[in-house]
């Protein structure tokens, strides 16, 4: 790969991401910035919700938007606005195969002739839905290094990190790995992904932040959002590669579009994490030598530009040939495209989004009406214990015979558990409480010195009852539920 000096001539790049979009594709179009430049090619991001024909630059800016479906859908313009865009642009998808977002991105880019993925299942997924798609191997960029800043007596203080959206399966995972991680020090960070994630949000960390976290960690779980028989399971490159360039052992769920990764030597994959995490987390000079083989591979051997660069050649060479845009294949040279006028009348003939507008406001209007319903709900609730129990914040308390009897020594250790709707998995979670061991022995612990207090924010499930049938199978265990009348928030419970 030729690297040349920042200002080495071409067509400038313009990266776009969503400004109230998810800030995890901030970071990724920074990334496209930063190995533009490092190839010589003037980068910009925009991330102020411009859209490219907006923008008083030369016509032949090469023009990547991140994101696509988050940057045409979170913004207010209309289907022509969006399809004229698309067909100037070149989107970078994102989006795991087979979710709603991957749909909204392969519609949404229906008018582009060429776009680009960052994992080979992506890849051939959009190809499978007509479109001339490529993968963009993501690598790493200098920026993400933040080793030599978080070296603490050339120790890593976090010993195991998982970093995703909240999925039953991923919980799942984790609780099998509860009885192992509670003695290390383990950073598990879960979020809702069911919205855009905003900088600030509980569970996320973003930018150099993040980097400073993935510096001072061992190990970083890689769970897939749901279960899979290994045919389908994608692999979260962006995330991989941040870890990676700092030196983190990455251990994955079993993954397709790995490649060029090599199992137990940049990753490893398995599918029996308690004993593989054990192990590692015993081993940290292993741990250290793959690590420093992954950051070696990412950083050095295969960084971002050594992808971008041939991708941005093509791209210049199609805008700056004398043919009219939108006539070739700018990627596929050998391979001819509809010109810029059919393909976009082809595109129209589907709307994109309703007609309604505007969308910016309606969204809201919707977020707000849900949001009222719940309160509106919860002063019901409030409102029907004041009247049947004559408290609105009344509770029934629930508890083992352990638990009650008097002259009990008061226990060292409460474990406290939330309940809302959880019937299906609370069983589990209360499983991996009792084999608990004390933190400096290899003992079971003594269940006299310790408690397990359930409240159940008035599911709406038979999740309480579940807990008290676990109550009545483990007398011998201190658990107390409970129980409220009237359903108040997470906080509350």
């Amino acid at each position: 790969m030729t690297v040349r000096p920042v200002g080495g001539g071409g067509p400038p790049v313009r990266v776009f991401v969503s400004p109230s979009g998810n800030a995890f594709m901030a970071d990724i179009a920074g990334w496209l910035v930063e190995a533009a430049d490092l190839v010589g090619r003037p980068a910009t991001l925009i991330a102020d919700g411009r859209i490219p024909t907006d923008l008083d630059e030369p016509e032949q800016a090469i023009n990547l938007v991140v994101a696509p479906h988050e940057f045409w859908w979170l913004g207010d313009a209309d289907d022509r606005t969006i399809q004229r865009n698309a067909a100037l642009s070149v989107p970078v998808c994102t989006e795991q195969p087979g979710t709603r977002w991957f749909e909204m991105t392969s519609l949404l880019a229906r008018p582009s002739q060429v776009v680009l993925d960052i994992n080979l299942d992506g890849t051939a997924a959009l190809r499978a839905d007509g479109h001339d798609a490529h993968h963009l191997r993501l690598g790493a960029v200098p920026s993400m290094d933040r080793r030599a800043l978080n070296r603490v007596e050339g120790s890593r203080p976090v010993d195991l990190l998982f970093l995703g959206g909240r999925t039953r399966h991923r919980a799942e995972r984790l609780a099998e790995l509860a009885p192992t991680l509670w003695r290390y020090a383990a950073d598990l960070r879960l979020f809702s992904s069911a919205a855009p994630v905003a900088p600030g949000a509980g569970g996320t960390v973003f930018g150099a932040d993040k980097y400073d976290l993935l510096a001072r960690s061992r190990i970083l779980l890689n769970l897939h959002r749901e279960a899979s028989d290994g045919s389908r399971a994608y692999f979260e490159w962006a995330r991989m590669v941040e870890a990676m360039a700092n030196g983190v052992c990455v251990v994955s769920e079993p993954s397709t579009g790995t490649a060029p990764l090599i199992d137990g030597n940049h990753v490893i994959f398995t599918a029996d994490l308690v004993e593989t995490v054990s192990d590692l987390l015993n081993d940290p000079d292993r741990c250290e030598r793959i690590g420093s083989a992954a950051a070696d591979f990412v950083l050095r051997e295969q960084p971002l530009v050594a992808t971008l660069e041939p991708i941005l050649d093509r791209l210049a060479d199609a805008e700056c040939s004398a043919e009219p845009r939108g006539r070739r294949n700018i990627v596929s040279p050998g391979r001819r495209v509809p010109a810029y006028r059919s393909l976009l009348s082809r595109a129209q003939q589907i709307p994109l989004l309703p007609a309604l507008r505007p969308h910016t406001e309606l969204r809201r209007r919707v977020k707000s009406a849900l949001d009222d319903e719940v309160r509106l709900q919860r002063r019901i609730e409030a409102t029907r214990a004041q009247l049947r129990h004559g408290d609105a914040d009344h509770v029934t308390v629930d508890g083992t015979a352990a638990a009650a009897s008097p002259g009990t020594p008061a226990p060292h250790i409460s474990v406290v558990v939330t309940l809302f709707d959880y019937a299906d998995v609370v069983t589990e979670t209360l499983d991996s409480v009792l084999p608990s061991t004390e933190a400096d022995a290899s003992t079971p612990l003594d269940r006299s010195t310790y408690e397990i207090v359930v409240v159940d924010d008035h599911s709406r499930d038979e999740g309480a009852d579940v807990v008290r049938g676990f109550i009545r199978k483990n007398p011998e265990a201190r658990i107390t539920l409970v129980s409220r009348a009237a359903n108040a928030g997470l906080a509350a419970a």
